[in-house]
């Protein structure tokens, strides 16, 4: 008797197992269903890139410079846009813009899907200081904000110690002299449009901050 007991619980156990297996089989408890992201919360977490916005042609027109010599010869393009003719596409594709615009909520795997790769190279660019910045809760100065002139002179006042790369201001310039505190906004606009990852001016981040911009009202 006790015997019998035994094979019959022996038997609901494999039975249990079996169809926890069949279930995990299924798809149902699948890891990858769990795993899927959507492009564009990847793209959003990392911060080393940033999404081309509609309106930024001179952005797109890199990408579209990008795409076609990545492309060239090649009868189907990478992501097969509309209108493509490997003999004589020139100007930028319309498609590609929209191909950005409904790829972006796709799931993918991870970082190291095809998908996101390809969507990476095509429909962003390299962070820049102005948007790592931002991120930090900080905005450029406006052109006519009056810390223009309290920058300029506490530039001048620490000796360019706390600087911008590349930019000096000489202690005989004047803020009242538009020539010179346009090298201030200048040095500015140059500095907060560099790529993160441009080492001379990571080096005098401190300085971009402090000078070219200010605390986001809240």
């Amino acid at each position: 008797m006790p015997n019998a007991v035994v094979k019959t619980s022996l038997g609901l156990a494999g039975v249990s197992t079996a169809s926890a297996g069949g279930v995990y089989l299924s798809g149902a408890l699948s890891p990858s269903t769990e795993k899927q992201l959507s492009i564009k919360d990847l793209v959003t977490k990392n911060k080393t890139i940033v999404l081309i916005k509609s309106g930024e042609d001179d952005r797109w027109n890199k990408i579209w410079d990008k795409y076609k010599t990545h492309n060239s010869g090649k009868e189907k393009d990478s992501w097969n846009l509309q209108g493509w003719n490997h003999s004589n596409t020139t100007n930028r594709l319309p498609s590609l813009e929209s191909k950005c615009s409904s790829e972006i909520s796709s799931t993918i795997s991870g970082e190291e899907d095809p998908r996101y790769k390809d969507f990476v190279s095509w429909c962003t660019r390299k962070a820049e200081f102005k948007d790592k910045l931002m991120d930090m809760g900080y905005e450029p100065l406006a052109d006519g904000d009056s810390l223009w002139t309290t920058n300029f002179d506490s530039y001048k006042a620490t000796g360019n110690q706390i600087k911008i790369h590349g930019l000096d201001i000489p202690s005989s310039d004047v803020h009242t002299n538009s020539d010179h505190l346009n090298k201030l906004k200048t040095g500015c606009s140059t500095a907060l449009a560099k790529e993160i990852d441009d080492t001379d001016y990571s080096k005098t981040f401190e300085g971009i901050q402090k000078w070219c911009t200010k605390k986001k009202d809240n």
